[in-house]
């Protein structure tokens, strides 16, 4: 009877790997996190050194869906000039969603990273980051991507 679960098995083993991997890499995150409050915190207490930093307010974690302000147009400059080749639309919300560990079997967070990538490319459009070029696809003219003259 255990040869029918070996391919279970070794499907859970391969799985547990990938999660201690990650497991792995978020405790390597966490203590250069950890690193900074320190040093923020011995910032502080020089100006005011009789502070509890106990009494401090935490912060609410970023949603996954939230980019710091200019991040979102950096990854995807960074991903079109990686690429040897034009990406479309479609290909740079799949990177971006893979980047940021979203489920991309779920069709509501595909079609708002999907506005999200195609907004931010026409407004990297108008600043000269990025080009484009429409190429008739099967469904219609389809948008691919390239570096621009000033990206």
């Amino acid at each position: 009877m255990t040869d029918s679960y070996e391919l279970t098995v070794h499907g859970l083993i391969r799985k547990r790997a990938e999660l201690a991997g990650q497991v792995e890499a978020l405790h390597i995150q966490l203590a250069g996190l950890m690193a900074q409050l320190h040093a923020i915190d011995t910032s502080i207490r020089v100006f005011r050194p009789a502070i509890d930093l106990e009494d401090l307010p935490d912060g609410v974690p970023p949603s996954p869906f939230t980019a710091f302000r200019g991040d979102f147009q950096r990854q995807l400059l960074e991903m079109l000039r990686a690429s040897d080749r034009p990406l479309n639309t479609l290909e740079l919300g799949e990177a971006v969603m893979e980047r940021r560990g979203l489920n991309a079997s779920d069709k509501i967070v595909c079609r708002l990273i999907a506005r999200r990538v195609g907004y931010a490319l026409c407004k990297m459009r108008r600043k000269g980051l990025v080009d484009s070029r429409r190429v008739g696809g099967r469904n219609g003219p389809m948008e691919w991507w390239l570096v621009g003259r000033d990206g």
